[in-house]
């Protein structure tokens, strides 16, 4: 599992925390460190009604982002 967030993101912290707690392996990157192909294809796929990204944004196939 690969969890993409935002710096001061209080939510993607309240994740991180809670999948800590759990013992639940996972890899945490900053949105902005994502190669550009895989920012584009999260800002279509994560989008709210409106128009800002969802954070924190979990990605369970990696292949299909190319991360």
């Amino acid at each position: 599992m690969l969890i993409i967030g935002m710096n001061n993101c209080e939510k993607c912290a309240q994740l991180k925390e809670k999948l800590d707690a759990e013992g639940t392996a996972y890899d945490y990157m900053d949105f902005k460190q994502a190669p550009l192909g895989a920012q584009r294809k999260i800002s279509r796929n994560f989008r709210t009604p409106d128009g800002a990204i969802d954070f924190p944004v979990v990605i369970e196939d990696r292949e299909a982002y190319k991360l």
